[in-house]
């Protein structure tokens, strides 16, 4: 397939490791431009890159030779230039989320498919070798049916590291915003579309220290939420920024025959284990009845522990792969078939954040307005796609 030309709108922190992926990794697309408010952030990453333009947003909009809009703004504008961009021909790849409230979301889904063009959003990690193989065992049915799972994410907030920390805490921020579309797109892509949502949120500290200024937070920053699937299987995700630390692992799937735990979705790749019931099983059968209490309690001994198996990763692929679903979605569009990383997906995503915060509003359970089809499972290679040399993890930065 011909390249298609991608034009990259923000160039903030994250635009670097996309052109660099796009750049150096992935032979589908080629990284043509890039535009900012800022005119020297613009030129900073066109000659960093050796990109063909540098220019303003409307000029990359008006670009003929710009097949693909990366949108790589703050979360309060994503609505307005994502429409912008379907309106001006381009598909569209958003940095997460593809808008603040679903009803948006839904709106940029429905131009897209009105204007005859794709629409994607991040989070594009699902698609790495790490959530690939745990889709692949739960096909496999290596765990036997899905009866449940839990996500879980804590720190202490942003101010404490991230040298630009104050849109976390205004609209589209939050915990759950910043951090939830990872673990949600890496659970609705293994497991399908949620349907009902219940949901306690709190906002604890409503002043935050960015280095030294006081600034109010307008977002809830801690959330214990409950979600039902659609197929009927329930499970929590909690998120916070106001936890200190916690040894909670980041996200487990439970079946009927064992456990897989996935590894952090907010990377590409990371070690599966999968927990063995029938190996517990013969561990408990092989222990004296008054024995089994001291040696095997909860399963943390090290007898209990040598029932998780780390499972080969189904292809290799580096720690960050962002970029990898404009790819992909580059070659659905030569292929003329859905892209994994679909419009629906996202508006889903936006779905459940809103729906957590009518529940925590409401008091009430929320059942969810929008669905979409699990995407297929994602073998990169086999499908033709060039991931570069990937001698180590290290080889995406």
């Amino acid at each position: 397939m011909e390249k298609m030309k991608v034009g990259v709108l923000g160039c903030g922190a994250i635009a670097s490791i996309y052109i660099h992926n796009m750049k150096y990794h992935y032979d589908k697309v080629e990284v043509i431009s890039c535009a900012d408010l800022l005119p020297e952030k613009a030129e900073f990453i066109k000659k960093k890159y050796d990109l063909k333009k540098a220019y303003s947003n409307e000029e990359l909009l008006a670009d003929p030779e710009v097949d693909i809009i990366l949108n790589l703004t703050v979360p309060s504008v994503h609505y307005e230039l994502n429409k912008a961009i379907l309106n001006a021909g381009k598909h569209l790849y958003c940095e997460k989320p593809l808008a603040v409230t679903v009803d948006q979301a839904n709106e940029i889904v429905a131009l897209g498919h009105k204007l005859g063009l794709r629409v994607s959003d991040a989070p594009d990690t699902f698609l790495g070798p790490g959530i690939q193989t745990v889709r692949k065992l739960l096909d496999d049915g290596v765990i036997g049916d899905v009866t449940g799972f839990t996500a879980n994410l804590f720190t202490h907030g942003h101010e404490l590291w991230h040298p630009s920390p104050m849109f976390y805490y205004q609209e589209g921020g939050g915990p759950m915003r910043d951090m939830g579309p990872y673990y949600l797109t890496a659970l609705v892509s293994l497991l399908g579309p949620v349907e009902d949502v219940a949901c306690f949120a709190s906002r604890t500290f409503r002043q935050r220290d960015i280095k030294g200024t006081l600034i109010d937070s307008d977002v809830y920053t801690q959330y214990n939420t409950l979600l039902r699937m659609k197929s009927g299987v329930y499970g929590n995700v909690n998120m916070s920024w106001e936890v200190w630390n916690s040894k909670l692992n980041g996200l487990e799937i439970y079946g009927t025959d064992g456990m897989i735990t996935v590894p952090d979705p907010n990377a590409t790749t990371g070690p599966v284990f999968v927990y063995h019931g029938d190996r517990y099983t013969e561990l408990i059968s092989a222990i004296p009845r008054d024995e089994i209490v001291q040696r095997l309690m909860f399963g943390r001994t090290p007898e209990a522990q040598s029932c998780y198996e780390e499972v080969p990763l189904c292809y290799r692929g580096g720690k960050n792969m962002r970029g990898i679903a404009t790819v992909e979605m580059a070659m659905a569009i030569a292929d003329g078939r859905p892209q994994r990383a679909s419009g629906e997906m996202a508006a889903h995503i936006v779905d459940i954040l809103d729906s957590m915060e009518r529940s925590q509003e409401t008091g009430q359970i929320v059942r969810l307005s929008t669905t979409f089809d699990r995407p297929e499972a994602f073998y990169p290679v086999a499908e033709g796609v060039w991931l570069g040399d990937l001698g180590t993890e290290s080889s995406f930065v």
